[in-house]
């Protein structure tokens, strides 16, 4: 009987970590003063919740076979091949139900995460190879000056805005897999989230939505005279509620000029990592003629990034969990709060490294040229407002719950 509700109470325990911790969690305001710690939080929760329906469904079978649950799963295959005719008991009505359970669970969980798997490797190589076909690999400190050249023309922000869906770009992708963040019915072009391929991208094609070709070739336009300083100096005020950018980019504290990223000759806003082992920073031409200097160089670190911690990694689980529940409410909370998450972890980052100004301003400038993202409105909001962030003792009692929220279900099966 106590093996029976401890499995009982894992299955409980795995219900809530899957419904309303999730929900909980994902409207909460704490997270955004402190991402690091909420993402450890977040894979707390899926990784309990994993251990706890595991757990339950094995706890459930040896549950006639022994009153200790080691010594049960011991004799638990006996049990199984010998269907109780043997000296060993068969596991009954409810150990028959915890084996279904533990298997339906457990291939249904490894199956998910490797047909995800699979098919994000997949994306993710035909996208590197368009890249190395149709992007050409230049220095940032290179671009770094065309972009303040670029971003300070008066028509460069309504030339990106021109540049809609029906160019060839934003494509769904065949894998229609959730990615950074998933969220298909956005709009093409948009800011935050990540292509197809796997990417964790800041200003880009939208959710699962990567470069189709790459669009069509442009031709080339005639530059445009220089305008006299006089002219040119209301386009440099700052708007109402938005910040004035540094003038002088800050490139040996934001970045490396020696960095290297991919350049796509497009008008379409673009800028997003592609991971792998060797991650690719891809920027379009676009980004060149909407930002200044600084505010490239904010972009290109927050796209760095990304790339140095993986991030596409942290994002996988949910990832495969939206697969395996599409219809829990709260695995697609849990998947676009994470993918939040993750951004607001690289712009810390970058702002650390160039100041939050020049990030901000990018942000602004790139939500001008691509409406309509909330995830855009939620970064510049909290990077405006600067909220303090959590405590070190705070910080402290939420690692100590992740840790707690793992080793509940183990500690619940050591009790029998």
């Amino acid at each position: 009987m106590l093996l029976a509700a401890e499995g009982l109470t894992l299955i409980a325990v795995a219900v809530i970590l899957a419904v309303p911790v999730p929900l909980a969690l994902a409207r909460a305001a704490w997270p955004a003063r402190s991402p690091r710690a909420a993402l450890v939080l977040w894979q707390a929760v899926g990784l309990g919740g994993g251990l706890a329906i595991l757990g339950a469904g094995v706890t459930l079978a040896v549950s006639g076979l022994h009153l200790s649950w080691l010594g049960g799963l011991a004799v638990l295959p006996s049990s199984v091949l010998d269907g109780g005719t043997g000296h060993v008991p068969g596991p009954g009505a409810l150990g028959w139900a915890g084996v279904v359970l533990t298997l339906l669970a457990g291939v249904w969980l490894l199956a998910v995460l490797v047909v995800s798997t699979t098919r994000l490797l997949l994306a993710r190589r035909e996208h590197r190879r368009r890249l190395d076909l149709l992007a050409e690999e230049l220095l940032v400190g290179d671009l770094i000056p065309a972009a303040r050249s670029a971003g300070e023309r008066p028509e460069a922000a309504s030339a990106a805005r021109a540049a809609r869906p029906g160019d060839g770009l934003g494509t769904p992708a065949p894998t229609g897999a959730g990615g950074m963040p998933g969220r298909g019915s956005r709009a093409p072009l948009m800011i935050s989230g990540n292509p197809a391929a796997g990417g964790v991208v800041s200003v880009a094609m939208g959710p699962e939505r990567a470069p189709a070709g790459f669009g069509p070739d442009e031709p080339d336009e005639p530059d445009e005279p220089d305008e006299p300083d006089q002219q040119a100096e209301p386009d440099q005020q700052a708007e109402p509620g938005k910040p004035d950018a540094p003038d002088e980019p800050d490139t040996g504290r934001a970045l490396s000029p020696g960095l290297r990223v991919r350049l796509l000759d497009h008008p379409v806003v673009a800028a997003y990592c592609l991971p792998g082992v060797r991650p690719r920073i891809v920027l379009s031409q676009g980004v060149l003629d909407v930002l200044t200097g600084a505010q490239l160089a904010a972009v290109v670190g927050h796209e760095r990034a990304h790339a140095r911690g993986q991030h596409d990694l942290v994002i996988l689980p949910f990832r495969a969990w939206r697969q395996t529940f599409p219809f829990l409410p709260s695995a697609g909370a849990a998947l676009g709060a994470v993918e939040l998450l993750v951004e607001l972890l690289a712009d810390d980052t970058a702002s650390r490294r160039g100041g939050a100004e020049p990030l901000l301003a990018a942000l602004h400038r790139l939500a001008d040229a691509a409406p309509g993202d909330v995830q855009v409105a939620t970064r510049a909001a909290r990077l405006t407002a600067r909220p303090a962030r959590l405590s070190r003792l705070a910080t402290a009692v939420l690692y100590v719950a992740a840790v707690a929220l793992v080793g509940l279900p183990p500690v619940i099966l050591l009790v029998s």
